[in-house]
C-alpha cells in the first residue's frame, strides 16, 4: 500500500481524479506509457487502453465500484499481469484534509519462479511511481486551494506536447477548455483567451489586461534539463496564467511577466514563485528537479508483494 495525506477534502481529491486530464497528470515522465483509448475517466464501466513501452505492450484497464469521495476501484483486463488490481481510498485526515491510500493487489504469471527473477523489479517501479503520482496530487491540489478560484471556461490555442500538458493541468484544476472559436464558442463565450508562442504564453482576460507571461522552455521530462537556454516549471506557468486569466496577475500597466530561468550549473535553492500567496513549487533546486523527473524518488511506505 502507498498512502499519502491530502490537503482537500475527499471530495475535492476525489472529483481531482475524476477529471480528463488527471490520466495525464499522473504518468511519470521518467516512464511515460501512451494511451491509446479512453472511454469516461474513474466510474463503473469506464475503461482505458495503454501501450507499455519500450515495446507497446498493451494493457486494458476497466474500472469497476466508484463511491464519490470514498473510493474507486481499476483492474486489468489484459496486460503483463496474471492479475492486478488497484482500490483507490479516501479517508478524512485533520483539518479538513484526506489521507488517499493506493492498495494494490497483483500476481506475476508463471510465478513463483517469475517472482523470484523480476519480483523486485516490478516492487521499485511501483514505489517509484507512486511516489511521482503522490506528489503530483499533492501540488496539484495545494495549487487549487492556494488559488482559490472559481471555474474559469478557457481557450487554449498552440501546438505540441506543452499545449497538452497545460490544458490537462487546467482540467485537473477543475477549468473547463474550450473549443477554438469559430467552432462553436462565442466571441464572449469564455473567460480568457490564451496562446502558446514559442517561448511566451499571452493571455488575453475578458475582463482585465492581457499579460505575456515569458516561459523560455517548458520543462516536462528529463531530455528537457540537458538544452541550454531559460526554462520554466509547467505548474508555474500554469498557475501564473490562471491568475492572469482570473484578472489577479497584471497589476498597472505591467504587461509581461518573466517566468523564466536561466541554464545554470549551480544547484542553490530557486528563488519561488511568489503570486498572490502561491505555495513555492514542487522543485527547491535545478538539482531536485533533475532527480525527481529521473525517477530516484522513494514511496511513503515500501511495497509488499500481492498488497504492493
Amino acid at each position: 500500500m502507498f498512502r499519502v495525506e491530502l490537503p482537500a477534502s475527499c471530495v475535492e481529491a476525489w472529483d481531482w481524479h475524476a477529471r480528463q486530464g488527471a490520466f495525464e497528470r499522473l504518468v511519470p515522465p521518467f516512464d511515460p506509457v501512451r494511451l491509446l483509448s479512453s472511454s469516461g475517466t474513474i466510474l463503473e464501466g469506464d475503461s482505458k487502453v495503454l501501450a507499455l513501452p519500450p515495446f507497446g505492450l498493451r494493457w486494458v484497464a476497466r474500472h469497476g465500484r466508484a463511491e464519490r469521495g470514498a473510493l474507486f476501484v481499476d483492474s486489468q483486463e489484459r496486460g503483463p499481469f496474471a492479475s492486478f488490481v488497484h482500490h483507490h481510498r479516501f479517508a478524512p485526515s485533520s483539518e479538513g484534509g484526506c489521507w488517499l491510500s493506493d492498495e494494490l493487489d497483483w500476481r506475476l504469471p508463471l510465478e513463483p519462479a517469475s517472482l523470484w527473477i523480476a519480483g523486485r523489479i516490478v516492487r521499485d517501479k511501483l514505489a517509484r511511481m507512486f511516489a511521482w503520482r503522490h506528489h503530483v496530487v499533492v501540488h496539484d491540489l495545494a495549487m487549487a486551494r492556494a488559488l482559490a478560484l472559481a471555474p474559469l471556461r478557457l481557450e487554449l490555442a498552440g501546438e505540441g506536447r506543452a499545449r497538452g500538458h497545460l490544458a490537462a493541468l487546467f482540467d485537473t484544476q477543475g477549468h473547463q477548455i474550450a473549443p477554438p472559436a469559430g467552432l462553436g464558442s462565442g466571441a464572449d463565450d469564455v473567460d480568457a483567451r490564451m496562446s502558446l508562442e514559442g517561448d511566451a504564453l499571452l493571455v488575453e482576460p475578458r475582463r482585465g489586461q492581457a499579460v505575456r507571461l515569458a516561459s523560455g522552455r517548458i520543462l516536462l521530462e528529463p531530455r528537457d534539463l540537458d538544452r541550454p537556454g531559460p526554462w520554466t516549471l509547467l505548474e508555474e506557468l500554469a498557475a501564473a496564467a490562471l491568475l492572469a486569466a482570473a484578472g489577479r496577475l497584471a497589476g498597472g500597466a505591467r504587461s509581461v511577466v518573466r517566468l523564466d530561468r536561466p541554464q545554470q550549473a549551480s544547484e542553490a535553492p530557486l528563488p519561488a514563485l511568489e503570486l498572490d500567496g502561491l505555495p513555492p513549487p514542487r522543485w527547491t533546486s535545478r538539482a531536485d528537479l533533475a532527480q525527481r523527473l529521473r525517477g530516484r524518488i522513494r514511496a511513503v511506505e515500501a511495497p509488499q508483494h500481492g498488497t504492493a
